[in-house]
This record gives structure tokens, sequence and C-alpha cells, in this order.
């Protein structure tokens, strides 16, 4: 029932709950990972950029960013000038040299229907048919949206932004601020990495199921603060709110 107030608040909080429900693919895509690309086998040998990676491993960028910021807050990775090492737990229990390694452990369950889809979404870079259904309309096609009205002093974006790749989030925000009023605010409410892009983990778990279903992912603070200054926002805020949600602010003027 949706309560007559919307100012009312329940007496519980659903951070848990939801974050089961976006967490949901994270483990697909660990286990997939180790099974189909031993990849903390082969980056204790060869520590690299992302570049190198997606190459090596002929994944594409957008997915491989997601699985380096879950790793990063996994604390299984970590980003030293560009190039990614392997943390001692994964050197510990991730590589298959290591007498403690768990990878067949993981790997007995790469026959998951989802590891599969998992893969190929890491191959092409396409969302798996979770958010493109054969009968519906190609994603972004779907979510196309029309020049903004002018004449407003708000623009909200609530959960909206991470559903599209960068490109698509550019031309929303110069829409945006082609048509909001001088002075107006943009409002980007959503689930935001961190600047440093290695947590927090409900965030990176969500961003996975993000990058599973739809064109885009969860972006970190410090890629909306470059996309909205390049737009030409101003005075760029960020505020925590709750369930792992946040606001970024920009003004124009």
């Amino acid at each position: 029932m949706i309560p007559e107030i919307l100012t009312t608040i329940p007496s519980t909080d659903p951070t848990n709950l939801l974050r089961l429900r976006d967490s949901v693919y994270s483990t697909d895509l660990l286990i997939t990972a180790v099974a189909h690309f031993e990849f903390f086998s082969w980056l204790d040998k060869n520590p690299a950029g992302i570049h190198v990676i997606c190459t090596t491993l002929e994944i594409k960028q957008r997915p491989a960013d997601v699985m380096l910021t879950l790793f990063k807050a996994l604390e299984l990775i970590e980003e030293r000038d560009g190039l990614y090492y392997l943390t001692e737990q994964s050197k510990d229990y991730l590589v298959d040299a290591s007498p403690w390694s768990l990878g067949p452990y993981f790997s007995s369950l790469k026959e998951r229907p989802i590891c599969d889809d998992m893969l190929r979404v890491l191959k092409t870079g396409k969302p798996a048919n979770w958010g493109a259904k054969k009968d519906e309309k190609e994603w972004g096609v779907a979510m196309e949206e029309d020049e903004f009205p002018e004449g407003f002093d708000v623009h909200l974006f609530s959960h909206v932004l991470h559903d599209w790749d960068f490109s698509d989030v550019k031309l929303l925000l110069e829409n945006s601020y082609r048509n909001l009023n001088p002075g107006g605010r943009i409002m980007i409410h959503d689930a935001h990495i961190n600047a440093a892009k290695n947590g927090p983990l409900p965030v990176a778990e969500y961003s996975v199921l993000l990058m599973f279903a739809s064109e885009g992912k969860c972006y970190s603070i410090s890629e909306m603060e470059e996309l909205l200054a390049g737009t030409g926002y101003s005075g760029i805020k960020y505020v925590p709110t709750v369930a792992n949600r946040s606001v970024i602010i920009g003004e124009k003027w």
C-alpha cells in the first residue's frame, strides 16, 4: 500500500533487503572471472592496467571497469599507478598455484546459466536478455528522451543515468543544461561509486547488476563530477542519503 502522506517514513531500515536484490549478480561475476578467465592466476604473474586486461582477456571496457571496481571493493585487488595487483587474500585463495586455492570450489558452479550470460556480457559489452528482451525495442532506443521542456529551476534524475553509457549520459546532461533556467540545479539521485573507485561494496555489487542488465553501471563521484563540469555545471556537491544512495548536485550559472 502506498502511504497517503508521502513525507512519512517507515520505522525500519530497508538497506539490507535492497542489498540482497542489488547484489544478485556479483557472485556470478566472480565465478566467471575465476572459472573462465583464471583472472587472478593471470594477474598474479601479469600486473596490468585496464586496457591490457581488456586486450589480453578479450573483454570490453565497460564490464571490465565494473569487474575491477567490484574486486577492489572486495579487497581482492588493488590499484597502484594505473596497474592492478593481487592482495594477499586473493594470492592465498584465488591463485591456482596456492596450496589453499579455492578456485576449483568456485569453478564447480561455472555451468550456472547466469555465468554463461555473464561471460557474453564481458565479451560483447552488451546487456543480457534481462534488460533487452527480444520482443522489446533495443535498450537504447526504448530509453530515448525528447528535448527537455524549458522554464524549470530543477531537473531531477533519479535512478536514470545508471542505465546509460558515457556518451548517452553526456547527451542527457547537455539536454538538461540547455533547457534549465539560469541559476537552476540538476540533482542526480543514484547509487554512486566513491571517487577512488574501490567502494562502497554494496554499490559495486549493484553496478554488476546494471552492467549485466543495461548499457550502464554505477558511476563514480569523480566520473559524474567530470561529466557535469564538462557540460557546464559548477558548484558540484555530493550529498549521501539512505540505503547506499546519494545525490550529486550541479548548478547552472
